[in-house]
């Protein structure tokens, strides 16, 4: 019973509004810039914390990172950036000529 309500609701939508929603749910087939970005700027900000808290378990009061967290995580997001955009230009680069 529930089956065929579901089935007339779907011919009474139609077709149109189905694609429409079905694109704004499906995923971008190229991820790899904003990817990389955040990656690298949260791999930056674990390490920034990691070394933090070493430098709070020795001695040493020089033993403790460079900056602030927020600039660990600027530096890291950059350089993600950064080796996204060399790897699309590697990419098309060695791509065939048509």
């Amino acid at each position: 019973m529930f089956l065929d309500a579901f089935t007339d609701e779907l011919i009474r939508c139609g077709r149109p509004s189905l694609t429409k929603t079905a694109r704004a749910l499906a995923p971008r087939g190229d991820r790899l810039i904003e990817r990389m970005t955040a990656i690298g700027g949260l791999s930056s900000g674990a390490m920034h914390g990691v070394s933090k808290a070493k430098a709070a378990m020795t001695a040493n009061p020089y033993d403790g990172p460079e900056g602030t967290m927020g600039g660990a995580l600027a530096r890291g997001a950059v350089g993600g950036l950064l080796a996204a955009l060399g790897l699309k230009a590697l990419g098309r680069l060695s791509a065939r000529k048509r």
